[in-house]
Formats: structure tokens, C-alpha cells, sequence
């Protein structure tokens, strides 16, 4: 069966099979056709995730360039330390 697998440092954080998603998906059918959700509920949840998700990738993106930026000003650092260090011998 299909899965999606999600890694870090080489382990397994979490796996999504495809019908797991496929059982919600369909629970959710059922909710709205039996009314016991609405639709702007529906489409509120909906806004919401995607919301939750949006800031997630957002915030790894932003790690990223954080952590980029470091290693640039570490890297300029080091060269400054040194051309300090040869030209004051």
C-alpha cells in the first residue's frame, strides 16, 4: 500500500498510509451528508490545516536561511580572526 514517510536524523518520525487518509476523507463525507457538520465548518477546518501547514513550512524555510546565515557570518568571522592574527604578528 501506498505510505508517506516522514524521516529526521534517519529515523522514522511518522507514517500517513493512504487509506488512513482515505477512511477520514470519507468519515468527513459522511458528517456533512448526514448534517451533523456544515459546510463553512467544513471549509473553517479546511482554512485552518492549511493554515497549521502554511506556518510549518514557512518556519522550516526560515530555519534554514537562519541557519545559512550563520554559517556565512561564522565563515567571515574566521577569515577576519585570521587576517587579524597575521597582520598584527
Amino acid at each position: 500500500m501506498y505510505k508517506y514517510t516522514c524521516t529526521q536524523n534517519g529515523k522514522t518520525k511518522g507514517v500517513i498510509h493512504v487509506r488512513v487518509v482515505s477512511i477520514i476523507g470519507l468519515v468527513v463525507i459522511a458528517l456533512f451528508f448526514f448534517k451533523v457538520i456544515t459546510l463553512q465548518a467544513l471549509g473553517l477546518l479546511a482554512l485552518l490545516i492549511a493554515i497549521v501547514i502554511g506556518a510549518y513550512f514557512l518556519f522550516t524555510i526560515f530555519l534554514g536561511f537562519v541557519a545559512l546565515g550563520t554559517i556565512i557570518f561564522g565563515i567571515f568571522m574566521v577569515i577576519s580572526l585570521i587576517t587579524y592574527s597575521l597582520t598584527n604578528l
